[in-house]
């Protein structure tokens, strides 16, 4: 039975070693839609609450005397700034150590900013119901 030049290019014999070195003059064609790539849409937020808690425990093993020695630093680089004697390398560690004492209090901290955001968002999201309740009793009563 004759084979066409695409199925001789696909037809792989199992007898074939796998070594060998074979070649042919048709590669096939991959669509879009053969492609199975994961989704992690609905993990997202575990993620940032895993690194978020990665984050504070690792700010949260900073001892008292790197802190009140960022805060020196910190008061140090300020003052450069506001003489106008900062230079760019200082400017950049300026930065790095707001970043650094910004971290500390999120570990010691940020718990209770998670607790209130969580609070927020529930009233939020009454709010809003109460507003569609609000609207749909409004549209009963105009039908009436």
């Amino acid at each position: 039975m004759a084979k066409s030049t695409t199925q001789l290019a696909l037809d792989f014999s199992e007898s074939e070693p796998a070594s060998s070195t074979r070649t042919t003059t048709s590669t096939p064609s991959l669509a879009i839609d053969d492609v199975r790539i994961p989704s992690f849409d609905g993990y997202g937020e575990v993620y940032a609450a895993a690194a978020r808690r990665a984050g504070r425990i690792n700010a949260s093993s900073v001892s008292d005397e790197e802190h009140q020695s960022l805060l020196l630093e910190r008061q140090l680089l300020l003052d450069k700034k506001f003489a106008e004697t900062i230079t760019r390398k200082e400017s950049n560690r300026l930065e790095y150590v707001r970043w650094s004492l910004d971290r500390i209090e999120d570990a010691n901290h940020g718990w209770a900013m998670d607790v209130l955001e969580h609070s927020v968002s529930g009233y939020e999201q009454l709010s809003s119901d109460l507003k569609s309740l609000i609207d749909q009793l409004d549209n009963l009563q105009k039908k009436k």
